[in-house]
C-alpha cells in the first residue's frame, strides 16, 4: 500500500502530460491510465484520483465511459436526397 502523500505527488513518468501531477490530468486519460497495466506508485495514484473524482459526480460513474454510445441512422433521409439528385 502507497501513503497518501506519496500519491498526492505522484507524478506522470511518460507521455503527453510527463511530469505532471496525476490529480491534475485530466478524466479521459486518468481512466486509461486505469485500464492499462502500470506500476507503484502510479497505479495506487490512478486509482485514488479515480475514485476521488466519482465520488463527486456519483450520478455519473465512470465504469460505463468505455462503452461505445449507440447511434441511431436512418437512411430514409439519405435516399430523398440522392433522389433529388437525379
Amino acid at each position: 500500500m502507497v501513503k497518501l502523500n506519496v500519491i498526492m505527488k505522484a507524478t506522470m513518468p511518460f507521455g503527453k502530460f510527463k511530469h505532471e501531477l496525476v490529480k491534475d490530468l485530466p478524466t479521459g486519460y486518468l481512466l486509461f491510465l486505469y485500464s492499462i497495466k502500470t506500476e507503484e506508485p502510479l497505479t495506487s495514484a490512478v486509482r485514488y484520483w479515480v475514485r476521488e473524482r466519482n465520488k463527486t459526480k456519483p450520478d455519473k460513474p465512470y465504469k460505463n465511459v468505455f462503452k461505445p454510445k449507440e447511434e441511431k441512422f436512418s437512411m430514409s433521409g439519405l435516399d430523398r436526397n440522392i433522389d433529388a439528385l437525379y
